[in-house]
Formats: structure tokens, sequence, C-alpha cells
């Protein structure tokens, strides 16, 4: 009974708490975190990370269908979105970066609700928010479906904070309506973080001391399916439309049978070991651009197991002293789950980039673990502090980018006649009005202008790589400002894929229907530590391109050849 009584005090306390916040307020916090992202943003465009949502938006805005039309492995989400975007405002890059701030200002705010309602501190839940900031605004890779997938369950956890919180069976409900939205941006981490909120949400349920233990059970039971049908209230429909109109095998190929059997091949990364880590423990020595291994702020993918571990220290005997009220606990578990699960996403591909869906609610663990930094002693003050420095060391390499993108961006306002300036970028010549207020290379804006100068708009072009055997990626932003359609579905080169034989031969089967008059190559000379960097042997489409094409232009790196035979179709 006196634990009930303690934990109506600290409920209380929430919700006055809760209630202060004005509708006012969140968009104030909405505008700033917006504002200060966009004056930390690298406005060089990426052609491939960007390229890919860019012009498969594109291509979804011209009537065509994802699997079916174009190869992608990325849910429908991001395209669907930039391609409303687009049709209600006009086919500039720039909605894009937009989207992102907007997506990555709901984190934020989700962020700094998930710590208030935890820790009862604003100032320290504002300043876990400002270090989430830092790894939102410095990682890049700008309309990555990471972003609005982790937003969507970062709102889901403050749903379900909600439900815990306060009661009410529709936050439940509206929860697993934002997980069956984010499946359709990035279904692998939808269900990882469902798993996790599933099994805090039972958990939540069978401690409850109210209710007999069958009846307990049956709650769980309920909740549960609360969660699981209202996400696939959102998921069940846009699959069987997907299966009316796109083949079945295209569907299975690009959203499974690519990312579970040929991604890991192709794409994996090691994780920094000791010695690397060691080397990076300095982070005013190592700041380059972008993160390296042996660099401090690549020493974050270890971050989120050991936030998880050393937060165990503390959070085990206040569970079994039952210092906390329910729903705080439940909320801490969840932070556990959702960085756990969450974790197992980035164990591929390690780097900063793909390990931010874990990175964000490790953060936000942490976080509210130090603000216990006072009620804990011994093993659990050194576990938190352990963790803490090593947070400490990636934030101060990370936020060292985001200080010379500022620097940047101060001298493009500054120097308000030059080639780089604002004012510059946002009046780009008639050719590249969909980079406008955007940054492209030279090189590349050069060889588009010459592209669109000797086609026709609906003429067709391949953006290519300098051989097929071997590759890694290609400039796919190169469609999307050049106003020209690839020539072939296969327009996102993916090692393990268009290195293939088969998928070869339909690639110069489509280029022989489309009548590609000009191909584009680019070498790329990034070389990994796994199967990208092993050629298949496959030349087929080397040296279809070598018998029909013939070089016309240069322009630095990158190569325009030029139809020199006719078409057999």
């Amino acid at each position: 009974m006196p634990e009930a009584k303690g934990t109506g005090r600290r409920r209380l306390r929430s919700s006055d708490g809760i209630q202060r916040r004005s509708a006012w307020w969140w968009c104030v916090f909405l505008l700033v975190g917006f504002v200060l992202q966009l004056v930390v943003m690298n406005f060089v465009v990426l052609p491939y990370d960007e390229g890919l949502s860019l012009y498969g938006a594109v291509r979804v805005l011209h009537g065509q269908l994802p699997y079916r039309d174009f190869w992608t492995m990325y849910g429908p989400g991001e395209f669907y979105v930039l391609a409303g975007a687009f049709r209600l405002f006009g086919v500039y890059a720039l909605w894009g970066r937009v989207l992102f701030l907007a997506v990555n200002s709901v984190s934020l705010a989700a962020v700094f609700y998930v710590a208030e309602e935890l820790t009862q501190r604003l100032w320290w839940s504002l300043g876990t928010a400002a270090v989430v900031f830092v790894w939102l605004s410095s990682v890049g890779s700008y309309e990555f479906p990471v972003y609005p997938a982790l937003t969507l369950i970062l709102i889901a956890a403050v749903l379900m904070l909600r439900r815990w919180r306060d009661g009410g069976p529709r936050w439940a409900i509206y929860a697993g309506l934002a997980l069956g939205i984010a499946a359709l941006f990035r279904h692998d981490l939808a269900l990882y973080a469902l798993v996790a909120l599933c099994i805090a949400a039972v958990f939540d349920k069978l401690r409850d001391p109210a209710h007999a233990l069958r009846e307990r059970r049956r709650r769980a039971g309920a909740e549960l399916l609360r969660l699981v049908v209202a996400a696939a209230a959102i998921v069940v429909p846009v699959v069987v439309l997907l299966l009316v109109f796109v083949p079945a095998h295209d569907l299975y190929y690009g959203l499974l049978y690519v990312p579970a059997r040929i991604y890991p091949k192709v794409r994996a990364l090691p994780f920094p070991h000791l010695r690397e880590v060691l080397h990076g423990l300095d982070p005013l020595r190592h700041l380059t651009t972008p993160p390296a291994l042996g660099d401090a702020e690549y020493n974050i993918v270890w971050f989120p197991p050991i936030a998880v571990a050393m937060s165990l220290v503390w959070f085990v005997p206040v569970l079994r002293k039952r210092e906390l009220p329910r729903f705080q606990v439940t909320g801490y578990l969840a932070l556990f789950l959702l960085t756990a699960l969450l974790f197992l996403k980035g164990i591929v591909r390690v780097a900063p980039l793909h390990m931010l869906q874990a990175v964000v609610p490790a953060i936000v663990l942490l976080g509210c673990s130090l603000a216990r930094w006072q009620r804990v002693h011994g093993a659990a003050r050194a576990a938190l502090g352990f963790s803490g420095v090593w947070l400490a060391i990636c934030v101060v390499a990370a936020s060292h980018r985001d200080v010379n993108t500022l620097r940047a961006n101060v001298l493009r306002l500054r120097n308000a006649e030059g080639r780089e300036s604002f004012a510059a970028l946002c009046h780009p010549p008639a050719g590249l009005r969909g980079a406008r207020c955007l940054e492209l290379g030279d090189e590349e804006a050069q060889a588009i202008l010459y592209v669109e100068r000797h086609t026709e708009p609906d003429d067709k072009i391949y953006v290519g790589a300098m051989r097929h055997d071997k590759l890694f990626a290609n400039d796919i932003a190169f469609y999307f400002f050049s106003a020209r359609e690839s020539a072939t579905k296969w327009h996102d080169l993916h090692p393990g894929v268009e290195t293939t034989a088969p998928i070869q031969r339909q690639m110069i089967s489509d280029l022989e229907h489309n009548h590609a008059a000009y191909v584009i190559r680019e070498p790329e000379d990034t070389v990994e530590p796994n199967g990208s960097n092993v050629s298949s042997g496959v030349r087929l489409l080397d040296d279809y391109i070598e018998q029909n094409y013939r070089p016309e232009r240069s322009f630095g790196e990158i190569e325009i050849l030029r139809r020199t035979t006719p078409f057999t179709n």
C-alpha cells in the first residue's frame, strides 16, 4: 500500500508536468529543432543515398510501382511521401531535406517527452535531446528511410508511455498504428520495435498488483492483440495492394531475399577491434569525414550494448526493491528492449549511420539513467560513469562535424556573390532547377547539362559503373537532376544483384528495348572488407557496353558514352 501511494504522487507530478507543456511550447520546441538542424545541414548532394530516395520518388510520381517497375530493398513509404511532396510543391530535391528536418524535429520532441517522463527533470531531458540532436544532424545521409521509421518508433514509445502512465487502451492502438506506418519505411525496424513494445506491455500487465494472475494474463493478451492488430491494420492492406499489382517474386526478391541473403555477404562491416577503439579515444586527433575505423566517432557503434549493460547495473536492484513507479519501470524496460533489438539491425553493416536506430534509444536510456546518479553508488555509479565518458568522447567528435558545416554555411551567407553562396545555389542554371538551394559537384553539374542538351526529355539513359562484375554503388542522383529516366528497372546498382548474369541479361534487354542513347559511367573507389570487393566474373553488361557505346565526352572522372550501333528492336 505505501508503494501505491508513492506511485500516485509520482504520477501526479508527471501528469502536471505534461499539462504545463502547452501546444505553443511544443510548437516552439519543434521550430527550434528544425532551425538548428537547418543551420548545420550539409547542402552538398549525396549521389547515392540521397539519390536513391529522390529518384525512386520520381518514378512513383510518373506512375511506376516499386518492385515491379524499379528494384529496391526499401519499403514504399519514403517514395510515396516524397512523390506527394513533389506533386504539391514541385520536383525539387530540397523537399526531401525539408521532410528530413521535420521528422527529426519530431524525433527530438519524442526524446524529450520520454526523458522528462522518466526523470522528471526539465534540463536533464533537454540535455538528452541535445545529444540526440548531435547524432541526427551529423550522421547525414539525408532522406535515408531509417529517419522516418525511427521517428514513428519513438512516437509509438511515447504513446505506450502514456498508456502505462494514464491507462486507456486507445494509446496502445495508436502505438500499433504508428508501428504499422513505420513498417512502410523500414519493415525490419518496425518488427523489432513491435516485439520490444509488446514484451514491455505484457510485462506491465503481468506486474499489475490490482488483479489476480489469470486476469493479468488476460489483460496482457488483450494488450498484445491491440498492438499487433493495429500494426497489421496498416501493413496488411498495403501488402495486399502490392500483391495485386506487383509480381510476388519481385516483391519477395526486393523486400526479403536480398536483405536476408545477399546484403549480409556484400555489405557487412566489422566492429572496431580493441586496438582501433583505443586509437579513437582521443577525439581531438581523429575528426575525419566520414568516420572510419579508428576514429572517435566510429566508436559509437559499441555504445548501445554498453549503455544497456551499464544501465542494468542500477536498474536490476531498483526493480527488485520496487523503488520506481510501475509506468517508469516499464518505460525503462521498453528502452532496454528497443536498444537491444534495434542494435541487431546494425550488426551486419557496422557504421554510425546504420547503428543510428539503436544509438538514439541508447542515448535516451543512458540520459535517464544518469539522472539517477546521486541515488546510486559503487559499481552502478562506476558503470554509468564509464558509459557517460564513452558517449561524451563520441559526441565531441560528432559535434566537430556540425561545427565545420556551420562554418561553411556562414561563409555561404557572408560571401553572397560567390559560386557556392546560397544566392547562387538557390538560382541554379535552367537545367539544374531540381538542385535548387543544394550543391552539386562542378563535374557532375557539367555532365548533367551536357546530357540534357543532347537528349530529349523522353529519352532514357543508363547511369552505371566502370565495371559491373564488381561494384559498390552508382550515382543515382544523376537521373533525378538530369530529369532523364533510367532505361532499366535496375537503376540502383548493388553488389550481388547487378553483378549476376540473370540480372545483367535483363538490364541488356532493357537498354535495347528502351533505346538507351547514352551510358554514363563513373569510377567508385570505395573498397570494403566484404563481398562487394570480389569480382563475380560476370562481364555480360560490360561487354555489351563496350561493343555498342563509344566515349563522347568526359567531365573529370565522369565518362559519357554514346550509342554507335543500331538497336535490335
